[in-house]
């Protein structure tokens, strides 16, 4: 960890949870993620909810819960994007990648939504890193992605390979 990792954090967390305070309020599906009931009768992935309500826990109003849950999985985002480029581009090259990260608006437009997208994409992109780096947490991640998002399973075939 280079001594521009603490300040690049630092700069996605302030970003990321500015547009969490920010953004309005998007009613999407994932607005169901505020409601136990419903995610409890498994008509929903169970973890994003889940988060979103323990998260809620600590005195937060359940949507901005979920705002700071995306916010804080955004900029998680960080570690798997550098640790992938830092394996395939090599050198200063990675540092390219993880700005782009840094600076790309859709993805701060996200991190300020109840949306389960950036949290499935966080679980994922371990999920890859961990088998291209031979990391044993691999299963772990493959778990949490499939109970966030049914589009989990597509990792399963890499779990096989992984595994043999």
């Amino acid at each position: 960890m280079s001594l521009r990792t603490p300040f690049c954090l630092s700069f996605l967390l302030l970003v990321h949870g500015f547009f969490a305070c920010t953004t309005e309020s998007l009613q999407t599906d994932s607005i169901y993620a505020l409601i136990p009931e419903f995610w409890l009768k498994a008509k929903w992935m169970p973890l994003h909810g889940a988060l979103v309500q323990f998260s809620s826990l600590m005195g937060a109003s359940p949507e901005l819960a979920g705002r700071m849950l995306s916010a804080l999985a955004a900029t998680a985002l960080f570690f798997p994007v550098q640790a992938l480029a830092s394996r395939l581009a090599g050198g200063p090259r990675h540092l390219a990648v993880t700005l782009v990260l840094a600076f790309t608006p859709l993805l701060s437009r996200y991190a300020g939504l109840v949306l389960n997208d950036l949290i499935f994409c966080l679980w994922l992109l371990l999920a890859l890193t961990s088998f291209l780096l031979h990391g044993r947490l691999f299963p772990l991640w493959v778990v949490l992605a499939i109970l966030t998002r049914p589009e989990g399973w597509v990792l399963l075939p890499l779990l096989v390979i992984w595994h043999v």
